[in-house]
């Protein structure tokens, strides 16, 4: 169990958790945000479930380039670029009184 604390109160540990843990929350906000959303543009079940599949699709595209990218590139750099995508993602998805209600800024968020 000593093992465990000194695991849990290691400092890099303790932000990679946080940084999961703030990832989680963004979906959390998503899920039930973007499912009302999308039905205010008339679409059917079937079609807000691929707009689902939009997200997974393109991490798993993505990953297949992540270890090219990694090597190249200095990982603070990649984790504000990181944040600063996702970041950006969430406010495309809205709703956001800055941008107009659109489906396409929908799919590219």
């Amino acid at each position: 169990i000593n093992r465990l604390i000194d695991i849990i109160t290691e400092r890099l540990f303790f932000l990679a958790a946080i940084s999961a843990m703030l990832s989680y929350f963004s979906w959390c906000y998503m899920e039930p945000v973007l499912a009302l959303r999308l039905t205010n543009f008339k679409l059917t079940p079937v079609e807000i479930g691929v707009f689902f599949c939009i997200g997974p699709i393109t991490y798993t595209i993505s990953n297949i380039f992540a270890p090219s990218i990694t090597d190249r590139f200095d990982n603070k750099i990649l984790i504000w670029a990181g944040l600063l995508l996702g970041g950006c993602s969430l406010f495309m998805i809205g709703p956001s009184p800055l941008l107009p209600d659109s489906l396409i800024i929908m799919v590219f968020g």
